[in-house]
């Protein structure tokens, strides 16, 4: 029977499997809308600060070297934008700088 530690260990792999499928499945998608500037192409939307939010959330976080590893295979683009969105002037800049966006992680 597998102890406590085992099983959190696998709980995470599962869980960074699971974030990396779906982000992988969202590089796809952003390489079929011609890989803008922003996910949907070359005008900012909702999805750029969800998708921007959700990076965000699952690379700072205290299990983030689990997820880095699976996410930056899956998604390199997306992680690549995400980076540079928060270090580029431009408007998720000024979102992530701002009061408004919450700098937490799970």
């Amino acid at each position: 029977m597998k102890n406590d530690a085992e099983k959190l260990k696998a709980a995470e792999k599962e869980a960074a499997e699971c974030y990396a499928y779906f982000l992988g499945v969202w590089e796809k998608r952003h390489a079929s809308f011609g890989s803008g500037k922003y996910y949907l192409g070359d005008t900012l939307t909702a999805a750029d600060f969800f998708i921007f939010n959700l990076l965000h959330t699952l690379l700072s976080g205290h299990k983030s070297v689990v997820l880095h590893v699976e996410i930056s295979k899956a998604a390199p683009t997306l992680v690549k934008k995400h980076e540079s969105y928060r270090t580029t002037e431009g408007p998720l800049k000024v979102w992530y700088d701002s009061d408004l966006f919450v700098k937490g992680s799970f």
